[in-house]
């Protein structure tokens, strides 16, 4: 088994819409958190993995085709924080790039055969 299906195979995948804006923030490394709602069946845990889809707003003069890009990004969600942190109904996660994620699954793996 690869190690790539020892890490990620059986992880809730959660997908969700991305303004361009924070889409790009994400990608380039400069925002390294989501602050969502709530309200996901099963909830966001630590460990899944979320599917940015990046989302261009119909109110946007400047494009043609408001809707779904072809963009999107893979992560894994790392701390999750609910309650005093965040409005009722809201959590905040940490997002792991799947290449950081892979490197310490991999020297974890290593380090327990």
């Amino acid at each position: 088994m690869s190690v790539e299906a020892l890490i990620f195979g059986s992880r809730t995948t959660h997908r969700v819409k991305s303004w361009p804006e924070n889409f790009a923030a994400v990608v380039a490394g400069r925002k390294t958190f989501e602050i969502r709602r709530d309200d996901r069946s099963p909830p966001y845990q630590c460990g899944d993995l979320i599917l940015l889809q990046e989302w261009v707003p119909p109110d946007r003069p400047e494009v043609s085709e408001p809707g779904f890009s072809r963009r999107q990004a893979l992560f894994m969600i790392g701390r999750v924080d609910r309650g005093p942190c965040c409005p009722d109904g809201w959590c905040a996660f940490e997002l792991i790039s799947t290449e950081t994620a892979l490197r310490v699954g991999a020297a974890i793996l290593k380090v327990q055969t």
